[in-house]
């Protein structure tokens, strides 16, 4: 229950503790003790837990230009809400329909594209 300068010295030291051996290491040695540890997974780790693939934590599709993207699914599991993973909006893709809600008409529209802006 340490504060101030007393906290900052402290977290020091148990930093510098864990920097004396691997991550694994003090997950196994905390892990029979009833401590509340778990490892930080890299992103290739979390892809390859059984836990993340048993909870379809990662979701891939077909983006138009780059190919197959993975991604993080969203975490919130949901009976009735399935989460689907899409691209976002190619550069300039809504251009047109953006300008024609604000109200810029065909002939306008033609013009900036003509002139390069669209």
């Amino acid at each position: 229950m340490a504060e101030g300068a007393e906290a900052e010295a402290m977290g020091e030291d148990i930093a510098a503790l864990f920097r004396t051996d691997t991550r694994d290491h003090w997950v196994a040695r905390l892990a029979p003790l009833d401590t509340c540890v778990a490892p930080v997974l890299t992103l290739e780790e979390a892809r390859e837990s059984e836990l993340f693939r048993a909870r379809e934590m990662f979701v891939e599709y077909d983006h138009p230009v780059d190919g197959k993207i993975v991604q993080a699914a969203f975490p919130v599991k949901m009976d009735r809400f399935h989460f689907r993973a899409m691209p976002a909006p190619l550069h300039g893709e809504h251009t047109r329909e953006i300008l024609a809600e604000a109200g810029v008409d065909e002939s306008q529209l033609a013009e900036l594209a003509r002139e390069g802006v669209i």
